[in-house]
């Protein structure tokens, strides 16, 4: 599934969740594929511009979302 950039800031891009998290005070571990690059990395929730994102190290415009847990 691909995941929408809301900001870029950085070093970070924040990218737009499908759905909220189901508790924003937990750590969110992800698998994104940027290009040809799979992260698997560990992460925070953050409301942004009326939606749930996430903030990775990243700043591609097209990354796709394997797992989120």
């Amino acid at each position: 599934m691909r995941i929408k950039l809301i900001r870029a800031e950085g070093g970070w891009g924040y990218y737009a969740l499908p759905s909220s998290p189901d508790n924003p005070y937990r750590p969110i571990e992800v698998v994104v594929r940027a290009g040809d690059r799979l992260y698997r990395l560990e992460t925070w929730a953050y409301y942004e511009d009326g939606a749930w994102a996430i903030a990775l190290p990243l700043n591609a415009e097209e990354v796709e979302l394997i797992y989120l847990r």
